[in-house]
């Protein structure tokens, strides 16, 4: 039970994240005076919850913690630099945050269907790192 919540709130975080990060970027855009005063501290605040919800859906689905926050970090990163790269990259301002989300979703979607294998190599790669 514990692992389909994880995915369903996995899939729900990551596309909410796109989306929050395209209101986001609607209200810099509005700004007459560039960004408004709340700006930076919103988008870290956005950053923070997706990296929080994803290490906590990771960890529902199976993932020992460390594994999930790690995981959970990579994923929102990935969909935060595609979100900025078609946003400000290629100039789809609008429809960038969903496609983000969606992404996001693709980037987690091994991570989800063969749990066992990536388990496996993230903790190689941390032996080998640390």
């Amino acid at each position: 039970m514990a692992e389909w919540l994880g995915r369903g709130l996995l899939w729900a975080g990551l596309i909410g994240f796109g989306g929050a990060l395209g209101r986001l970027r609607g209200a810099f855009a509005r700004g007459a005076d560039g960004a408004p005063w709340w700006f930076g501290y919103a988008r870290d605040l956005v950053n923070l919850v997706a990296v929080g919800v994803t290490t906590l859906a990771l960890w529902l689905g199976g993932f020992a913690l460390p594994l999930a926050l790690l995981s959970g970090f990579v994923v929102t990163l990935l969909t935060y630099v595609t979100d900025y790269a078609l946003a400000y990259g290629l100039g789809l301002r609008t429809a960038a945050g969903w496609v983000a989300g969606l992404v996001g979703v693709g980037v987690a979607l091994p991570l989800v269907v063969a749990r066992t294998q990536c388990t496996s190599l993230l903790q190689q790669l941390l032996e080998r790192l640390f």
